[in-house]
């Protein structure tokens, strides 16, 4: 079944309209100033961000109809999502809206619940498009500027909510966690965060004390080559336990320490120096410790 959706809605602005006690009205002048936007600005990248993944990103509902969250896809029949995402929905199927307008259901996989990160099983995706995400490094990262690419649980606000931000830095001890500032970031959690060639470095968990905070996209690969090696019984979900590669603490280098955790600026370090990149990323790389079949 397919219906139509909204035209984006870009959003650039330091603070977002949709916390304010007028927000239907600027959110609509936002809407009208995106549209012109898209047609031609300086900031083109998001619109090709947007031209490039909107295809694999959905609106997740739960059985009555509520937005519960934003998935992407990430395999064949997979979604990443969020995992508040899984756990209401349970054992319950949850109903997959596609940017497209196409209508799908599905049912929780696997969830990690350290990474904070869920899979949902898709008996069908939409052959129009809805090609998997690129996962990438944030090691591989040009620029620390960012996106990402959800809904907001409004139903005044149907649109996809394309919103940027700037990359503050990157932590590895617990779970590989991104640190970022996204202006209007959607209020529904499970979003890609984008770099700025449109692929995913992770996933929008949700804002804690100011600040927008998201799993890594290794442990969204993490995921998927545990569910592909461990078979999952039906009526099963299947328990993830994953690790970053090295506990937190501080490692000599040759003559210079490095911290397990990287602001922003940092990035231009992994770009100068090969050993240093080398380390960061054997940092950053997720192991699954355990994987089995559960009740949900």
């Amino acid at each position: 079944m397919s219906e139509s959706i909204a035209e984006p809605l870009f959003i650039t602005e330091e603070s977002s309209p949709f916390a304010s006690a007028d927000a239907g009205k600027e959110a609509q002048q936002l809407l009208e100033d995106g549209r012109q936007f898209a047609d031609g600005s300086v900031e083109r990248w998001l619109v090709r961000l947007y031209e490039r993944n909107a295809g694999g990103i959905t609106r997740v509902l739960d059985g009555s109809g509520s937005v519960i969250g934003t998935g992407f896809v990430v395999g064949a029949g997979l979604i990443a999502t969020d995992l508040s995402v899984a756990r209401i929905l349970g054992e319950e199927p949850a109903h997959l809206r596609f940017i497209s307008g196409c209508w799908q259901r599905a049912r929780v996989l696997a969830f990690d619940t350290r990474a904070e990160v869920a899979l949902l099983q898709a008996a069908e995706l939409p052959a129009d498009g809805s090609v998997a995400l690129s996962l990438s490094k944030p090691t591989t990262l040009k620029s620390d500027k960012v996106a990402c690419i959800g809904f907001h649980r409004a139903n005044d606000f149907q649109e996809p909510v394309v919103s940027s931000g700037i990359l503050r830095g990157i932590k590895f001890d617990k779970r590989v966690e991104l640190i970022s500032r996204i202006s209007g970031a959607p209020d529904c959690c499970g979003s890609p965060i984008l770099d700025r060639q449109g692929r995913v470095i992770g996933l929008y968990n949700k804002r804690k004390v100011g600040l927008d905070k998201g799993a890594g996209a290794e442990h969204l690969r993490a995921m998927v080559r545990a569910v592909r090696l461990v078979g999952v019984p039906e009526g099963k979900v299947l328990q993830v336990v994953s690790r970053v590669g090295q506990e937190p603490h501080t490692v000599a280098i040759g003559k210079r320490d490095y911290p397990s955790s990287l602001l922003s600026e940092d990035l231009q370090k992994i770009r100068a120096s090969l050993e240093y990149r080398r380390h960061v990323e054997n940092c950053l790389t997720v192991s699954v410790v355990s994987a089995k079949p559960v009740n949900f």
